[in-house]
């Protein structure tokens, strides 16, 4: 149990991501229908912010020393071990995403999944699921870049 955090600095840090959050959905809310990039950029802020508030340090490995060959590109999460780990996307350009229906649900933070126009699947009705997937791929085709986390 010693290696619990102190409780203080957990509260204060829970509710100053929660007002970093509210600070950056209303924005993005009323900016998503008319400017994707304004709005990525919102997301892209709201990540750096909510990195800095826990304290977390994010970097980009790039294998390909700066040659990611011709557009589009599919970015793959191989693993999936929190949710911290979709603020990785800060590091990335602006990509769609496939998300689950469990994180579209979530409040705020997968409710952008619905504002920055990605797909959302719920894996367990197979044909559904199947028709995301290939909404995305033919969204791929046409020049869209995509993420994707294998669970």
């Amino acid at each position: 149990m010693s290696d619990r955090p102190p409780f203080l600095p957990s509260a204060a840090r829970l509710i100053v991501s929660s007002v970093n959050s509210f600070l950056h959905f209303v924005p993005l809310l009323i900016v998503s229908p008319f400017s994707r990039p304004a709005a990525w950029a919102i997301y892209m802020h709201w990540g750096r912010m909510a990195c800095r508030i826990f304290g977390i340090t994010v970097t980009l490995r790039d294998d390909n020393n700066g040659d990611l060959g011709p557009t589009p590109h599919l970015y793959v999460w191989l693993n999936q071990s929190s949710l911290a780990e979709i603020l990785t996307l800060q590091v990335l350009p602006p990509v769609y995403k496939i998300a689950n229906v469990e994180y579209a649900v979530m409040p705020l933070v997968g409710w952008t999944c619905l504002l920055l126009r990605d797909v959302v699947i719920v894996r367990q009705w197979k044909s559904q699921a199947k028709r995301g997937i290939e909404r995305a791929a033919a969204r791929l085709a046409r020049g869209e870049a995509w993420g994707i986390s294998i669970e």
